[in-house]
């Protein structure tokens, strides 16, 4: 069974079904529905028919703001919590039926992957007894779909896990996590885990040790406990979790936003900063400024970085190129190249073949950035120079990693 790409589908949702569609980039969607409203779903969306797109798809209710959430596309949905702002009920009580309701919103729409929405809560106590109500009821639900269809559903439900970047650097709170997740009561088939990387000023990628090592250490165990495993909002650190767990299913995503998950995002206006856009380099295993490809193009560099095969890319490094963070060829070049390198990691057996070949991978673009320095001159800094390399090497080649993967 190969490891899934799934679109995460929200901003300009548009990009990414066109990728798919057009040209075979994933195998799925994950529909964010603080980006598309409730009426949409099922209906043609983009120009595409509901049976195209549809039965490939889960839904990502995003309850993470709780009562807290804002949004019209969030309140579209009439049981999200976000509806519940100013009622007197306790969190969990009113949490347990909005995910009920979600639940049957999606089987209603004929889907046989659910996503159990779930709130982001603390304390410990708390999330526990919230997971546990969840799961009482949710074997509850099955039980009475299975006596209305007379047997077994093809239907697997698969929890969200929502991660604060707090929490991810609690190795005590991790462990409570886990705890609560393998229970031996638990019926959810697969999780949906979703983490809030800690990014650092002018870095795209998350270079904070615990943040690799923790959230390692969650996925490595629920697959260990038989779970399946989506990895939601995830960038291109992505390729070291697939490269240390046997990842069911990985999410891609057209904008930062969609790459990195953000709890205050569906809770406070939050825009972005302008940017004329990036090139991912496979080669380099990053995210260039486009502005500094003119320099990479004035000393002859450019082939150095190419992607190959990749004719986004290629349209992309013309001269002249006319740079904006909306283009569909600056997100499919990005798309096109992240997943094919999932694709190859997941191609290895997992444990120490495909942390090996991981290795290589960051080797080789260490050299390539070596080469940039030594033959041609150029210095990259700031984001798109190779400050996450070195500890994505300390991840691979902990000790702990190699051993728990064997």
């Amino acid at each position: 069974k190969f490891m899934k790409i799934l679109h995460q589908l929200g901003h300009n949702y548009r990009g990414a079904l066109d990728a798919f569609f057009e040209n075979q980039i994933g195998d799925g969607f994950i529909i964010s529905a603080f980006s598309i409203s409730r009426d949409k779903i099922g209906n043609t969306l983009s120009g595409y028919k509901r049976d195209a797109y549809l039965p490939l798809s889960m839904i990502d209710l995003q309850f993470y703001g709780s009562k807290a959430s804002r949004g019209k596309n969030l309140k579209s949905y009439e049981f999200h919590p976000a509806n519940y702002a100013g009622k007197a009920s306790t969190e969990v009580s009113s949490t347990i039926d909005a995910v009920i309701s979600g639940i049957k919103f999606q089987e209603n729409l004929g889907l046989k992957t659910i996503i159990v929405p779930t709130i982001h809560i603390k304390p410990e106590e708390d999330r526990t007894r919230l997971i546990q109500k969840i799961n009482d009821k949710v074997r509850k639900h099955k039980t009475s779909v299975q006596k209305r269809r007379r047997g077994a559903t093809d239907v697997v439900y698969f929890m969200t896990v929502p991660i604060s970047k707090l929490s991810i650097e609690d190795d005590q709170d991790i462990e409570h996590l886990l705890q609560d997740l393998t229970d031996m009561n638990i019926i959810f088939d697969g999780y949906y885990v979703v983490c809030e990387p800690d990014l650092q000023a002018r870095k795209k990628i998350s270079v904070n040790l615990k943040y690799y090592t923790n959230l390692n250490k969650v996925l490595l165990t629920l697959k260990k406990q038989g779970f399946q495993v989506i990895l939601g909002f995830s960038n291109v650190d992505s390729l070291v979790f697939s490269a240390m767990s046997d990842l069911d299913y990985v999410s891609i995503g057209t904008y930062e936003v969609l790459r990195n998950f953000n709890i205050k995002r569906f809770i406070d206006e939050d825009g972005g900063g302008p940017s004329k856009g990036w090139y991912y380099s496979e080669k380099l295993l990053n995210f260039i400024k486009s502005q500094q490809l003119d320099d990479l193009r004035d000393r002859n560099a450019l082939d150095l970085i190419r992607n190959e095969e990749n004719v986004f890319s290629d349209a992309i490094l013309q001269e002249g190129y006319d740079w904006n963070i909306h283009k569909p060829d600056v997100h499919k070049n990005y798309l096109l190249a992240v997943s094919r390198q999932l694709k190859k990691i997941a191609s290895f057996s997992p444990g120490k073949d495909r942390i090996e070949y991981m290795v290589g991978l960051i080797n080789g673009a260490r050299e390539t950035y070596r080469q940039l320095e030594e033959d041609k001159g150029l210095f990259l800094d700031d984001e798109s120079s190779s400050y996450h390399l070195p500890k994505w090497l300390s991840v691979l080649k902990a000790p702990v990693i190699g051993a728990s993967s064997k």
